[in-house]
């Protein structure tokens, strides 16, 4: 009996966490968040099953769907979102997976805050104030009544003992909050993701970047927020869950005040966390930033410089930048010819960040005249490949064309990031944008001529952007501001582009072009190398796909690499999706 017993205990605990999986994978009703997975239950009560679509921790901003995600959508009956342009990834999600779910947009009825340098776009995170949780709840309350009628009490039950916690939860962050003076209510983060909670409770939010994860932080808000920093009794910048702080650890470490943290937004904690939970999530938070922002600051005395002292670091500030320039003007090379036949080798390339290992040992072989793509999932190295090859991050291993180092081919690489990393505030045209990467073609200090001109309004025409030659570039949309950067990259007449993520966000006019531009560039001979996640644009963009986490698992054509068992070890245990043509490699499981 009792090796029967033990038998039974053996075969449950293998069956369970494979039960568990399956269980996420066939809840009627799913959500597109954790903290979104939590308010519904509150509503739903236990006997509901509900899961989310992202795994904790998960970025919504970045995320890439996975085929299990696609599975979850297809067997669902009842689909939460926050709407508000949080899931940008859902409605191809949604196209894909054929599901016959309803969408409900829990913030509906939320007044959304403008973004702050597009007033067309909208901050997501309304979640961060709870009384806005309270329009979440009845939303959640209306879409679950409407799929199960007969449980329509229990949920307005369940929903009106929730609406008590969150006024209460709002009382007490605001009785926290008075023990901080007004002058020092001031939160400096990575990720604009907390300007309704900072507006409800009166602080100052002093973002590096933009209310998404994927943007980049701008030269003009770091000198901003630094003067800030030193001009205010700001005692404490703060991490971010699941966001990079180097930024402000520096940031931190120059003004000599405190890094606090992690706060919690975009994902609850796991259950043994500090934000377990939406309630845990908000009092954690405000523990956080009050307990940093009450402390006293340390006061810095600073000597003024005297007006002789100021003229003497000015002409030595003149002196060194004059030496500087003549020294770069002689001995900086020319960029010499490629040979007749080339290729771009990497062996054994390497990135870490600290003790994270970001790209290990990728040996490659890349010829001019294709078009390669770089895939794998999110984390898998593919944007510090690319930032490998530009010298923007430290690589160990070699990267050479025709035996010489990358670095000896200077003008050779032209690069495209995921977004601008120009201070769009910054007076700056469509034209001077796009003649930045014809500076950096002419040997230093030599003007521009008219053939370089010239240049510039061929490229400005080639991406349609010819007629904005004088707008600012803060005007542009997002599509209009990529078609600038291609301009830039185009004047730079290099031997590669290297194009990071260029289709996001991008209107089908300026995708339908940027198409048709690689393919031209492929065509005069030049290698083109992009990182992408469509597989099903993949399978007829690219002439040949790298499949990448941390290390190269397989390059070679579309056929052959979108396979599901490479597809299985880049993006999980269940094959991948390509949905329509029917023709494709990959057919849908």
């Amino acid at each position: 009996m009792e090796k029967i017993r033990l038998h039974w205990l053996i075969l449950y605990c293998l069956w369970q966490p494979g039960y568990a999986a399956y269980a996420q994978q066939t809840a009627p009703v799913i959500t597109t968040t954790t903290v979104l997975a939590d308010l519904v239950r509150q509503v739903a009560g236990p006997e509901v099953p509900v899961a989310s679509m992202l795994p904790i921790g998960t970025d919504p901003h970045t995320y890439e769907a996975l085929p299990q995600t696609v599975h979850m959508a297809r067997r669902a009956e009842l689909i939460f979102i926050n709407g508000l342009t949080l899931e940008g990834w859902l409605q191809k999600l949604i196209t894909h997976s054929d599901t016959k779910a309803r969408v409900v947009i829990v913030s509906q009825g939320v007044t959304p805050l403008a973004h702050p340098d597009n007033p067309s776009a909208t901050d997501p995170h309304a979640w961060m104030d709870p009384l806005h949780v309270i329009t979440y709840l009845h939303n959640i309350r209306d879409g679950l009544s409407a799929w199960k009628p007969a449980q329509a009490d229990a949920f307005a039950r369940n929903c009106r003992a929730y609406e008590d916690s969150l006024q209460a939860l709002h009382r007490w962050i605001s009785l926290q909050w008075t023990q901080v003076p007004a002058h020092r209510r001031v939160l400096v983060t990575t990720h604009d993701g907390f300007r309704y909670y900072t507006l409800r409770y009166g602080i100052q939010a002093l973002p590096l970047m933009g209310t998404t994860t994927d943007a980049d932080v701008r030269a003009g808000d770091l000198r901003r927020i630094s003067h800030l920093i030193t001009t205010q009794d700001v005692t404490a910048v703060f991490i971010e869950q699941g966001i990079n702080p180097a930024l402000l650890e520096r940031l931190a470490a120059e003004h000599g005040i405190t890094v606090a943290g992690p706060l919690y937004g975009d994902s609850v904690s796991p259950p043994d966390g500090p934000a377990g939970n939406y309630l845990s999530l908000m009092r954690h938070n405000t523990r956080v930033l009050v307990s940093a922002l009450a402390t006293q600051p340390h006061t810095h005395q600073v000597p003024a410089p005297s007006g002789w002292g100021l003229w003497v670091a000015g002409m030595g500030t003149l002196l060194l930048a004059g030496l500087g320039f003549l020294w770069m003007r002689v001995k900086r090379p020319a960029s010499p010819a490629l040979p007749a036949h080339w290729a771009l080798r990497l062996e054994q390339v390497g990135v870490r960040y600290g003790a994270v290992t970001a790209v290990e040992a990728v040996t490659l072989t890349l010829q001019p005249g294709r078009v390669y793509g770089v895939m794998g999932a999110n984390g898998c190295g593919k944007s510090s490949l690319l930032h490998a090859l530009v010298g923007v991050v430290p690589a160990t291993g070699r990267m050479e064309i025709a035996g010489k180092p990358l670095s000896q081919w200077p003008g050779k690489v032209a690069w495209v990031p995921q977004r601008a990393q120009i201070d769009l505030h910054f007076p700056l045209t469509v034209a001077q944008v796009a003649g930045m990467g014809r500076l950096a073609a002419l040997p230093v200090g030599r003007p521009m001529r008219a053939a370089d001109r010239a240049a510039i309004q061929d490229a400005l025409e080639t991406v349609g952007l010819a007629h904005l030659a004088h707008r600012a570039v803060g005007e542009l949309s997002g599509g209009q501001l990529q078609r600038a950067l291609l301009a830039q990259a185009l004047c730079q007449d290099a031997a590669i582009y290297l194009l990071d993520e260029p289709f996001a966000a991008l209107d089908a006019e300026s995708e339908a072009l940027l198409l048709q531009l690689i393919r031209q560039l492929a065509a005069q001979g030049k290698l083109v190398v992009v990182v992408h996640h469509d597989l099903q644009q993949a399978a007829t963009l690219f002439d040949e796909i790298i499949l990448l986490n941390r290390k190269v698992l397989v390059q070679g054509t579309p056929e052959a690499v979108l396979q599901p068992h490479w597809l299985q070890q880049a993006f999980g245990n269940y094959s991948a999706f390509l949905p329509h043509p029917p023709s494709s490699p990959l057919p849908l499981s």
